[in-house]
């Protein structure tokens, strides 16, 4: 009977154990939007000249830059150039993140 309590327990763990692991997700270019709550993280430097390079989608999103970066190929000094575009969206972490070459995040 006790082994059989313990065997429950310890499949109860490892079931609880895996659904808490977050799965992942990766960004390999500019249009590789975050759409789904999940870890995302970027495989290489990035560069684009479009005018938002990332934009989260979904909320519970981590963005894991990994220290690589994400730039603007092509600056536009009269408009509003984001790297990375967040709207209406809740807890979102972005971390690791270089990101030059735009006039917002």
């Amino acid at each position: 009977m006790k082994k059989t309590i313990f065997a429950i327990l310890l499949l109860s763990l490892v079931f609880l154990m895996s659904n808490s692991a977050q799965a992942v997700s990766y960004i390999a270019s500019c249009s590789d939007d975050p759409n789904s709550p999940c870890l995302w993280e970027l495989t290489q430097d990035i560069s684009d000249s479009s005018v938002t390079c990332i934009n989260i989608l979904a909320n519970d999103v981590t963005l894991d830059c990994k220290g690589y970066s994400i730039t603007n190929s092509n600056p536009l000094p009269d408009f509003v150039i984001n790297g990375i575009t967040i709207f209406d969206r809740q807890n979102i972490i972005i971390k690791n993140c270089n990101i030059g070459n735009y006039s917002g995040g």
